[in-house]
């Protein structure tokens, strides 16, 4: 089981540091879009006010500032799309994550099963003993006299 942890280890904890990278990535983003709609939000307003309030509603300077504010709606679209990119990143890492941990229990459930004594399949195998594997140390002789009467034996001591 030991091993099985290690060798999935470096595999975690890479996917684990790629996950809070993302979501710092989506923290990032998040924040650019948020400015994004401040200043985008200023530029039109600015627009409005000098068309509104200014001495000529068409100038070249009114002109400029409506397309300043209409480039500053365009990127709000590009970043709320990168928001939405990053948090799918970290979704699909975050489900590679979830895989990787299932794998891992699906090989520990099976390590398990395959160490079962009442799983485990026994093979008959015939050992033949060798004249030379034999080694006698020590040769006794013990001897216990018994009388034999009637049947029965009472010892002779």
């Amino acid at each position: 089981m030991q091993k099985l942890r290690d060798k999935y280890a470096g595999k975690v904890t890479a996917l684990e540091e790629r996950i809070r990278k993302a979501q710092a990535q989506v923290e990032k983003e998040q924040a650019d879009a948020s400015a994004s709609k401040l200043q985008a939000a200023v530029s039109v307003g600015s627009a409005v006010l000098g068309a509104l309030l200014g001495r000529r509603t068409v100038s070249a300077a009114n002109i400029g500032r409506i397309g300043t504010a209409a480039r500053g709606v365009t990127r709000i679209a590009k970043e709320s799309g990168d928001v939405g990119r990053a948090t799918d990143t970290v979704a699909a890492l975050q489900q590679q994550l979830a895989d990787l941990q299932a794998e891992i229990e699906a090989k520990a459930k099976e390590l398990g099963t395959d160490f079962d004594a009442e799983h485990a399949e026994l093979v008959e195998v015939p050992v033949k003993p060798k004249g030379t594997d034999i080694t006698v140390h020590t040769v006794a002789l013990a001897w216990a006299p018994h009388w034999v009467a009637g049947g029965t034996r009472t010892p002779a001591w």
